[in-house]
């Protein structure tokens, strides 16, 4: 046989293979005895193979004749083990015609595939579903648990229409500069998810869909095993005004609690611009400053603190206690005389020593066995003073100034060497063998929160915030003020605002005048607007980012560094993020965006400092490299 013969009969071996594949597919729909008869194959030339085959007795009771098989078909000219194998070029022909037999089959009776592979999420929807990657069908099992919630059906992981959740997971893409995903697409990535279950409603004729067992292990809520994240009372609060904002039309998730400045969830609503951070305070109440820490995390991600309390005594006794440690965020003592003091931290007081830049724990001296050991801080005009339980006073200083260990009684520090505690009071030095002894004659000074430095908007009102009254088993209701409650509804038809926008003078209620006011509104309107230009006669020097990808990890490690005493303006920051991603057309984000996300790869906290002779909103613990700086010049 010659070389063209081998290929011809490569080729009808070929569509032998396929006529043979189709066979058994047909003899599969078949009956049992059908495919039982499945024991030959013809190959297409005319012979036959057959299998050992067993044939019965023609008499009742009796052997039948010895099975018997038939002599296997000689190995045809061509193959590798026959005596006449192709050589080199007729391989090469015989790979080319299986190829071209594959392309023609393959276009004539194959099934064409137009729907793409499904692509990622933006990043800004996988930050408002709450997911840990891309991957749309994580979005879609998010979005199912959402409408299950709204629908009433979560506990029973009931089924919802397909098209609900597709034009859910659609409208999020509206505000990101992405397309959203088409229907063929998302239809795609259910067929291939093992997240998603669906069905078909008999009742409507509609496709319906619901989570397997691996997607309710995905969309299930965790809110951290932290000690921030509170224990089961915490937890339950959690759960259930999720339920309650998400049935109420709110689009709500809960965030894992991972010691980071996360609230306990996030809620959105269709007819308002702005986010909630919900906060759920079981405990909190208690303590004052865990309360304006929590408005200040929202006041610096320009969002709407949400407080959600339980009702004890009376339904509002808690949100009255919130309420009033808000308005305003210091102690208002009684008497007209009185001047008010300030709430204070758990964490000592730090002052900074001058020749190393060390920040050292303050402490004061006891005053006698009777010393309640309270840390007392009054405010007088701009500055505030340091007393003790007996009112005797030790030190008082500006309001915004960075304490140095000289404006404090005395600092301490404990010698892990030594197992001594060391205190410093000017350039005396005292040592002590115990914890005991040291706490017998010292007391640690208190950090004071001073609403003017700790808050972005420290001259914030009623309608920046909201509270929430949350029964075990009932409807939240909207705290009013003056003991009174209002529906949930009000949190949409009386919508609150962020603390900041738009204020004038009457934004009043803090412990400055309305000209403080209108200065910070001042201020916050012109960091808020800030869009820095770029073009290629200004464009600086940072080549050092084009190689690779470029994204805010990268930004931070070629220009921000860490430092625990650095401040930097966070408009100067966010700027030089903005001139970088410019730069490298990529587009750029909002500033609750980078602030959030900066918070991930810095150890930093946010205050407002006096810079060149202007109170501006600072990160504290960082700053702009040289290299940095020379981007904004």
């Amino acid at each position: 046989m010659t070389g063209s013969d081998a290929l011809a009969e490569a080729e009808a071996l070929i569509h032998v293979a396929a006529a043979n594949t189709c066979y058994k597919r047909l003899l599969q729909m078949n009956d049992s005895n059908v495919r039982r008869s499945d024991n030959y194959l013809r190959d297409g030339i005319g012979n036959v193979s057959v299998s050992p085959a067993q044939v019965p007795s023609p008499e009742f009771c009796k052997s039948g004749p010895t099975p018997f098989s038939v002599a296997p078909l000689p190995i045809p000219p061509g193959h590798p083990e026959s005596d006449q194998p192709l050589t080199g070029d007729e391989e090469v022909r015989v790979e080319a015609a299986i190829e071209r037999v594959k392309e023609r089959t393959n276009a004539e009776f194959g099934i064409a595939d137009s729907v793409p592979e499904p692509r990622d999420s933006p990043e800004d929807v996988q930050v408002r579903l709450g997911t840990d990657n891309g991957n749309l069908d994580q979005a879609l099992a998010k979005v199912i648990r959402t409408i299950q919630l709204r629908n009433g059906v979560r506990e029973e992981n009931g089924d919802v229409p397909v098209e609900e959740v597709d034009d859910e997971l659609r409208s999020l893409f509206a505000d990101v500069d992405a397309d959203p995903p088409s229907y063929e697409e998302l239809g795609a990535v259910r067929e291939r998810s093992q997240l998603l279950a669906v069905d078909l409603d008999t009742d409507t004729g509609e496709l319906a869909i619901s989570l397997t067992e691996r997607g309710e292990e995905v969309v299930t809520p965790d809110t951290g095993d932290v000690q921030a994240a509170g224990g089961s009372d915490h937890d339950d609060g959690v759960y259930e005004i999720e339920r309650a904002l998400t049935a109420a039309g709110f689009d709500a998730r809960v965030l894992t609690q991972d010691r980071s400045e996360q609230p306990d969830g996030r809620a959105t609503h269709p007819e308002l611009d702005v986010e909630f951070a919900i906060e759920v305070e079981t405990t909190t109440p208690e303590n004052p400053v865990k309360v304006l820490t929590n408005l200040r995390k929202a006041q610096d991600e320009e969002t709407i603190p949400l407080f959600v309390v339980r009702p004890e005594k009376t339904e509002t006794f808690w949100a009255e206690r919130v309420d009033r440690i808000l308005r305003p965020p210091v102690k208002e003592r009684a008497g007209e005389n009185e001047t008010p003091h300030l709430y204070t931290f758990d964490e000592p007081l730090k002052a900074r020593r001058a020749s190393t830049g060390e920040r050292l724990s303050a402490v004061r001296p006891v005053t006698g066995p009777d010393d309640s050991r309270r840390t007392v801080w009054r405010v007088e005009d701009d500055q505030i003073v340091l007393l003790d339980g007996d009112g005797t006073e030790y030190t008082r200083v500006s309001q915004d100034e960075s304490i140095s260990e000289h404006a404090v009684p005395g600092v301490y520090t404990y010698d892990e060497t030594m197992g001594e505690y060391v205190v410093t009071t000017g350039d005396a030095r005292q040592t002590y063998d115990s914890k005991a002894a040291f706490e017998a004659e010292w007391v640690t000074v208190k950090k004071p929160f001073v609403p003017e430095v700790e808050l972005p908007v420290p001259a914030f009102t009623h309608d920046t915030y909201r509270i929430l009254i949350l029964p075990e088993g009932g409807d939240p209701v909207v705290y009013g003020g003056d003991g009174t409650t209002q529906p949930l509804s009000t949190l949409i038809t009386d919508s609150p605002r962020i603390a900041g926008k738009d204020c004038t003078g009457q934004c009043g209620e803090s412990i400055e005048e309305s000209e403080t006011s209108e200065e910070s509104a001042d201020e916050i309107e012109n960091t808020d607007t800030v869009e820095p230009s770029f073009s290629d006669e200004t464009v600086p020097d940072i080549e050092t980012l084009d190689d690779g990808e470029w994204n805010l990890e990268r930004f931070v490690q070629t220009y921000v560094e860490e430092d625990p005493d650095a401040i930097v303006p966070k408009n100067d920051l966010y700027q030089a993020y903005v001139i970088c991603a410019e730069h490298h057309d990529e587009p750029t984000e909002t500033k609750v965006w980078f602030s959030r996300n900066l918070r991930g790869l810095l150890d930093i906290e946010t205050s407002r400092r006096r810079v060149d002779g202007s109170r501006v909103r600072c990160y504290v613990g960082a700053d702009l490299t040289e290299a940095g700086w020379e981007l904004l010049d």
